[in-house]
């Protein structure tokens, strides 16, 4: 079974568990966890993968970058990862790296998003790291920033020196 896509029904949204943050799209998992995301723009799509901590969120790590991206011409989508934000917080399972990356697997196919540039914040790196590297024909760049996956630095070479970096960056850079 694959995730589905649908946009936030309003009357009926988790929004009051958090005022503040705004409600966009949700993708529900073969499993069964409601993912939420921030879908804007149109053109290349860019991901934006949040870091950890309390109140974290894709909206309260991005909300400033994204009508700068939208305004160059971009389709932005701002996830809210398992546990985090107006996503589901599923208290039976193992929050690990690869469960995250499954997570967003089937949350961007489910947003029909083969291919997308990924810029992740602290844990966020990690995560699009690990995506990048599990999946590099569905990357066309990657951002990370402060990653959380810097004692990892041998991964980013072998994923520079797959053909899909040589393939989805200019000169190779």
């Amino acid at each position: 079974m694959s995730a589905t896509s649908q946009p936030a029904p309003r009357a009926s949204t988790p929004s009051s568990l958090h005022p503040a943050l705004p409600v966009g799209r949700f993708t529900t998992t073969a499993g069964g966890m409601r993912l939420h995301c921030l879908d804007t723009g149109s053109g290349e799509p860019v991901v934006f993968i949040h870091g950890s901590g309390p109140g974290a969120s894709g909206h309260s790590n991005f909300r400033h970058n994204v009508p700068a991206f939208a305004a160059a011409g971009f389709r932005t989508v701002v996830v809210d990862l398992p546990g985090y934000g107006l996503s589901s917080k599923p208290d039976d399972v193992e929050y690990t790296l690869d469960f995250f990356v499954a997570a967003l697997r089937e949350q961007l196919l489910a947003l029909e998003l083969p291919r997308c540039v990924l810029v992740g914040n602290s844990l966020g790196g990690a995560i699009a790291l690990q995506y990048a590297l599990d999946y590099p024909e569905h990357v066309s760049r990657l951002v990370m920033m402060r990653p959380e996956a810097w004692r990892n630095a041998r991964r980013i070479s072998r994923w520079r020196e797959s053909s899909a970096w040589s393939r989805s960056s200019p000169a190779g850079t």
